[in-house]
């Protein structure tokens, strides 16, 4: 091991000498690699961007586009003649052929008191820690973790 942590070896390939370190090891789950027979890069996502990213072109509506129609007549009405369009992707498209739905509803957000005068204090140790449970009572932000 090198002097900050990383595993570094020198491998010969061909007549050259590489030099690895263990930044190029993917994290894996030996579960997942069992259940579907293929490797499956696993890594923690600690946001909702790559989500966001990948909805991102069917929720984020249509561009809209300015377009000329023209003939070959004298009469010439510009009010007429541009008018205001929309485009739709291939994706949204499908989505909407299909009838799927474009956007959901969510419960409705709401502001938990989680330091509240005169407020239940729980202590959990190792030996109430399975009472913990059983003895809640009926407080807003405790209902809340029923959900």
């Amino acid at each position: 091991p090198s002097q900050d942590g990383l595993f570094i070896a020198n491998i010969r390939f061909r007549g050259l000498e590489v030099s690895v370190d263990n930044t190029w090891i993917v994290p894996y789950c030996p579960l997942l690699t069992k259940i579907f027979n293929a490797h499956i890069n696993v890594e923690y996502c600690n946001s909702v961007k790559p989500i966001k990213y990948v909805c991102k072109y069917v929720n984020k509506g249509s561009d809209i586009a300015m377009f000329e129609l023209t003939s070959g007549g004298n009469d010439l009405n510009e009010i007429h003649q541009y008018q205001m369009g929309r485009y739709i992707s291939s994706n949204e498209a499908v989505w909407r052929i299909l009838n799927l739905p474009i956007h959901d509803r969510h419960l409705t957000v709401i502001n938990l008191s989680v330091h509240l005068e005169n407020g239940q204090r729980v202590y959990i140790t190792t030996e109430n820690a399975a009472q913990c449970g059983k003895h809640l009572g009926k407080q807003h932000s405790q209902s809340f973790f029923r959900l």
